[in-house]
């Protein structure tokens, strides 16, 4: 079974694809998983909120608990990581997503 490629999970029919979620997901979101990455995400969202409450400036909520939600779900994928090279995965992930929610939906 290809997780990534040509014939990749998202290609499979409905019970296989059913499978595999379950089997991910209880591999990456099972109580042991998340307690496991509990302390790296108390690390990362004190110092986002130390650096937030230094700041001598507004700042708008919803982006900055975006750039926390980012940092911890990266943090957990790649585990240590260049904050210089995220910074900029991270634009260019909310150009992407903005971009999807601008385009127009038409009916085939």
């Amino acid at each position: 079974m290809e997780v990534i490629g040509f014939k990749s999970f998202w290609s499979y029919d409905e019970k296989e694809h059913k499978g595999l979620k379950r089997l991910v997901s209880a591999l990456t979101m099972g109580h042991n998983t998340l307690e496991m990455y509990l302390p790296r995400i108390e690390d990362i969202v004190i110092n986002s909120l130390e650096k937030i409450s230094s700041m001598n400036h507004l700042v708008t909520f919803l982006k900055e608990m975006k750039s926390i939600s980012f940092d911890i779900i990266i943090s957990i994928i790649m585990g240590s990581y260049n904050k210089h090279i995220l910074t900029k995965i991270e634009n260019s992930f909310s150009y992407v997503f903005a971009a999807l929610y601008c385009m127009s939906l038409q009916k085939n």
